[in-house]
């Protein structure tokens, strides 16, 4: 099976899209079917989900294996992500000038997550940067533990070895979510200094997108040909139930009050975690030949998926006067067409063409250059 998955890009800008969409439509058009919109925030745990995939996909035997190079893939994700990061940093400080230097190096070392007052500071979406940053050190020792400890514990079965390493990534995931529970739940008895959500905005709190998206790269590793990826009814059928695990999630959410409400009950902690399970079928989905297989592979798809990242860093870009770029675009676009659909539509394709200047000025240009100068080689 091919390494490089074109619908996997676009799946990436669909991720981005309707993140934009939640960040700047008003809510109180959203009823009915179309109040899934307002969950547009979950598209950070499709993005999520889909580096847990590609990283198991991509590394997995290779790092078990010994081939690929530590400075290599630390390069790669430096090269791929930090550019056009720090880039858009210093527009915001240098035509704002208002950033105090603590903030500015919080975020230059991306572990402004980490600081509940530095957190939506600066640029707001970047938060998950520094999740993303944490488990992109997590994974070659990760990736290490998911190949070899099979074979250690004598196991030769191909299924019997999945279920391991699925076992391993929901221990982790347990782990991570008990420690981070203690932590918040110590914080409310004796530390009022400590912000709440200090624990479940990093790794320790979004690990169930990761584990979700690595369990789904060891099955499209390990069973390349099964019938549920390779045939056309297979993958329809994974897309179709991924979709309905996600609006499932989001309807429970708004039955239960929206997030702010549903956050008090005591099965919002389960529900949340399903956006993983949501992405992970997608994304296995879009794997194989399914319906939609066309549409993601459509060029435009494609190279909206390119431009993607340049998309969610941008929308609440703050460039002197202009605060958070997307909702002045959603401004000005309502006061022209008068219709708030319509205003959407237009702000996405306002957005997108903003994104494609910066990736083809900065993003596109300086990953190229970097990977060429210290690694010897463009990215694909």
């Amino acid at each position: 099976m091919s390494r490089r998955i074109p619908s996997l890009t676009s799946f990436r800008a669909l991720a981005a899209g309707i993140v934009l969409i939640c960040h700047v439509i008003q809510f109180d058009l959203l009823s009915g079917p179309a109040c899934i919109l307002k969950y547009g925030w979950a598209g950070v745990n499709l993005f999520f989900t889909l580096s847990g995939f590609l990283f198991t996909f991509l590394y997995l035997d290779a790092f078990t294996q010994g081939v690929q190079s530590l400075k290599e893939y630390f390069l790669k994700r430096f090269f791929r992500i930090y550019p056009l990061y720090v880039f858009l940093i210093a527009v915001t400080v240098l035509t704002t000038l208002k950033y105090r230097w603590d903030d500015i190096l919080a975020h230059l070392t991306m572990t402004h997550a980490v600081f509940g007052r530095f957190r939506f500071s600066i640029n707001p979406p970047a938060w998950t940067l520094s999740v993303e940053e944490s488990f992109y050190v997590l994974v070659p020792p990760l990736l290490m533990v998911l190949g070899l400890l099979p074979t250690r514990l004598g196991i030769d079965s191909r299924g019997k070895r999945v279920l391991v390493q699925c076992g391993i990534l929901f221990v982790i995931f347990w782990v991570f979510g008990m420690f981070c529970a203690a932590l918040v739940s110590w914080k409310h008895q004796y530390a009022g200094w400590m912000d709440t959500d200090l624990w479940t905005m990093t790794l320790f709190g979004r690990f169930s997108d990761f584990a979700f998206g690595a369990a789904a790269g060891i099955v499209a590793l390990r069973y390349p040909d099964a019938s549920l990826i390779r045939t056309r009814s297979g993958a329809t059928l994974l897309l179709a139930l991924g979709f309905a695990v996600f609006c499932a999630a989001s309807y429970w959410i708004e039955s239960h009050g929206g997030v702010n409400n549903a956050g008090a009950n005591p099965y919002f902690s389960m529900v949340v975690p399903t956006y993983g399970l949501s992405a992970a079928l997608m994304i296995l989905g879009l794997m194989g030949p399914s319906l939609l297989k066309s549409v993601f592979d459509h060029p435009i798809a494609v190279y909206l998926g390119k431009i993607s990242f340049a998309l969610y860093l941008c929308q609440y870009l703050e460039v002197g006067p202009v605060y958070r770029v997307s909702i002045s675009i959603m401004d000005g676009c309502r006061a022209i067409f008068r219709w708030e659909w319509l205003a959407v539509v237009a702000t996405y394709i306002a957005s997108n063409a903003v994104a494609a200047l910066l990736y083809h000025a900065v993003e596109s240009p300086c990953q190229k250059w970097l990977s060429r100068k210290f690694i010897g080689k463009t990215p694909e």
